[in-house]
């Protein structure tokens, strides 16, 4: 079961930052079978589900506006998450976002009326097609939705609208900007809240393991170059934010990480980091493993 509150990497972050703020991170008093539902700072709900350990967990996150709400991404399936979505924005409207096109951030994609992602055409057909089953048995993709799927599949079809690079949303009394960032994947995406100072990174950061060495039809393709030019893309508005929220493992921490994991990948592209050749289990291929700056960066054994 994921628990924040018992997370160390979650504790240090909420022990570095204002009091005031810290105060706003807690578990929320709204209840739900398969997430535990938290509050975080700047209106926003973050959701983990309970079955999932904090290393294996696909977070997903709800930005509350005064006249429309937006959630960034659908998670890793199970439970009924549209009923707990509209449960708690009640009649506002709902614009649903996509941080990339991985499967564990995309489940309930097709649910949901008005929902986006970066104008990558195939990017926006892998997600719309769906996963079957047999795409997803390496995964721990949960497939006992409430809701009835055409025999062999996992996901449902979806209808995802394209959006352009620093398209914003209007939510009322707050906006959230769109900055296409690839490199992780070509859809990877990052949305920034001026108001609160937040980014929303998707899996451009991680407080473990940063993943830049997908290369197949499955997980589409990973490229370190374009993953650093992403991140000096990114720079000026981490410098305008405070909090960083993304959704492996510890979900939240200080904007300026993103400036540590920019320095930590220029050293690995630079050639003045060792490395070892690992097996990863996801991809399951041979990759690149650079360990710096208390990261693990995987890096294809093909992107030199």
């Amino acid at each position: 079961m994921a628990d924040l509150f018992s997370d160390e990497r979650f504790c240090e972050f909420l022990s570095k930052i204002d009091a005031q703020d810290a105060a706003k991170f807690k578990l929320s008093q709204v209840e739900d079978e398969h997430y535990d539902i938290y509050e975080f700072y700047g209106g926003v709900y973050a959701f983990l589900s309970k079955w999932e350990s904090n290393e294996e967990i696909a977070a997903f996150f709800l930005v509350v506006g005064d006249d429309k709400a937006m959630l960034i991404d659908t998670g890793m399936g199970g439970g009924d998450i549209p009923q707990m979505i509209f449960r708690l924005i009640e009649d506002k409207e709902l614009v649903v976002v996509y941080t990339h096109e991985h499967f564990d951030h995309i489940a309930f994609a097709g649910y949901f009326e008005n929902e986006y992602m970066i104008n990558v055409e195939e990017s926006i057909e892998r997600v719309n097609a769906g996963f079957t089953s047999d795409e997803l048995s390496i995964s721990r993709v949960r497939t006992d939705s409430p809701y009835p799927l055409e025999e062999g599949r996992a996901t449902s079809a979806a209808n995802i609208k394209p959006i352009e690079d620093g398209t914003v949303f209007e939510l009322g009394n707050r906006t959230v900007k769109a900055i296409h960032t690839p490199g992780h994947s070509p859809a990877s995406t990052c949305y920034y809240d001026e108001k609160y100072g937040l980014l929303f990174v998707g899996d451009i950061f991680a407080s473990s393991t940063i993943y830049i060495h997908f290369d197949d039809d499955f997980f589409l393709k990973s490229d370190l170059d374009t993953f650093v030019q992403s991140l000096e893309k990114l720079m000026p508005y981490v410098h305008k934010s405070k909090y960083i929220y993304f959704t492996h493992p510890s979900v939240a921490d200080k904007a300026d990480k993103l400036v540590l994991l920019k320095d930590a990948v220029e050293e690995v592209r630079a050639g003045k980091v060792a490395y070892d050749i690992v097996h990863d289990e996801l991809s399951q291929s041979d990759v690149k493993c650079y360990k710096t700056h208390g990261l693990n960066i995987l890096v294809s054994l093909n992107n030199d």
